[in-house]
């Protein structure tokens, strides 16, 4: 994302300036005119000096402006059809700018000349990277329409462009495929993830997809009610009419001795006999509650319990 916002605002900023210019350009009143046969001739040194420079950069950027917002988009919301398409421009963005490199370098060596592209990089018109050259021998640089390699390198005390522009291409080209491999990985594990089984994600990356009103909800729903639980056992596993002990709940009165049953094993008691303490007070009360009702319905407090049991 951050390659992706950097690139575009160089692009954008490359177009503002070529649009500045080009309303600022005044056309000289009088204009040196080509003379004899070669300015006719397409393929020559003098018809294709600035070819990679007027094809190569312009295409590159514009075409940028547009492909960098996609790339952005792209890893921003992890679409790997788009992260491909943008992958897909950069590798050959880095392909188009090493065939310039190849162009550049066959221009010098047959026309034993420096082509536009390769003064351009020695010259203060663009960013980067910064001329080497004083401000004198730039000037005199940019009043030539030709520049023959053996009166250039008189101008500039023998300085090394080929070195300067090729180490600065290459370094960029190769930055460029890098960043296009990387975007062909990050689309792959879009798509496929990590061990190529689907994307996976952890589920605390994406908290704000999480509904925690229908969680709340749902654990709601799915508790239980104890009351509701004892309602539904029968009788003689929730009643217990045994001297004074009384209870209420499953887990008190199903460990409470039932006089229509069996006794429980000597294991058995022995295993439960913590329990009885702990629901005693609940026995009391329970037993309680059914003696007042019962002497105010005239009734036995075993029929009310069991009546409240059934």
């Amino acid at each position: 994302m951050g390659f992706s916002a950097l690139m575009f605002v160089m692009c954008l900023v490359r177009s503002l300036v070529w649009a500045v210019s080009a309303a600022a350009y005044t056309e000289p009143s009088m204009q040196l005119s080509c003379i004899g046969a070669k300015c006719y001739e397409v393929f020559s040194c003098y018809g294709m000096k600035a070819t990679t420079y007027h094809v190569l950069e312009p295409m590159l950027t514009l075409t940028g402006l547009i492909a960098y917002p996609l790339g952005f988009h792209a890893a921003m919301h992890t679409h790997d059809l788009q992260m491909k398409r943008f992958a897909f421009y950069m590798v050959v963005s880095a392909i188009f700018r090493i065939a310039g490199l190849i162009f550049d370098f066959a221009y010098l060596q047959t026309c034993d000349a420096y082509d536009q592209n390769l003064i351009s990089f020695v010259v203060a018109n663009q960013m980067l990277p910064p001329s080497p050259l004083n401000t004198g021998i730039q000037a005199t640089l940019k009043t030539w329409t030709v520049w023959p390699k053996e009166a250039v390198d008189s101008l500039t005390s023998n300085f090394n462009i080929v070195a300067w522009d090729f180490g600065f291409l290459s370094a960029w080209a190769a930055l460029i495929l890098y960043a296009g491999i990387q975007a062909f990985t990050l689309s792959h594990l879009m798509e496929h993830g990590p061990y190529g089984l689907g994307v996976h994600f952890g589920i605390d990356q994406w908290d704000e997809m999480l509904n925690y009103e229908g969680i709340r909800r749902k654990v709601n729903r799915e508790t239980r009610s104890k009351f509701i639980d004892d309602a539904t056992l029968p009788l003689a596993e929730t009643n217990v009419v045994s001297g004074t002990e009384y209870g209420y709940g499953a887990s008190a009165t199903s460990l409470r001795k039932d006089p229509f049953r069996a006794a429980p094993m000597e294991e058995e008691q022995a295993d439960l006999g913590d329990f009885y303490a702990t629901e005693e007070d609940e026995a009391e009360a329970v037993r309680a509650l059914a003696e007042r009702l019962a002497a105010e319905q005239d009734q036995s407090p075993e029929a009310i319990l069991n009546r409240a049991f059934d």
